[in-house]
């Protein structure tokens, strides 16, 4: 479905821009979808798969070390 909608100038330039794309209807497009895709509900998958590659993990945690004082008093 196609609409006509009037966008202010330094709009199409800020969608331009930020998209890299010269066209000002691919340009608006794109930023639009951009938009909502990211505005979308992820799914906790897509939450836990995004922060994986984030990069925010300590790198100095050492799991193993865990397992030695975990269920102790088990024995």
């Amino acid at each position: 479905m196609e609409k006509t909608i009037e966008l202010a100038d330094d709009v199409i330039k800020a969608a331009q821009d930020a998209t890299g794309l010269t066209g000002e209807r691919e340009a608006v497009e794109r930023a639009v979808c951009d938009f909502a895709q990211s505005r979308r509900k992820k799914t906790p998958l897509e939450a836990m798969l995004e922060l994986a590659g984030s990069g925010i993990h300590d790198p100095s945690y050492d799991y193993k070390s865990m397992r030695g004082t975990r269920n102790a008093d088990d024995h």
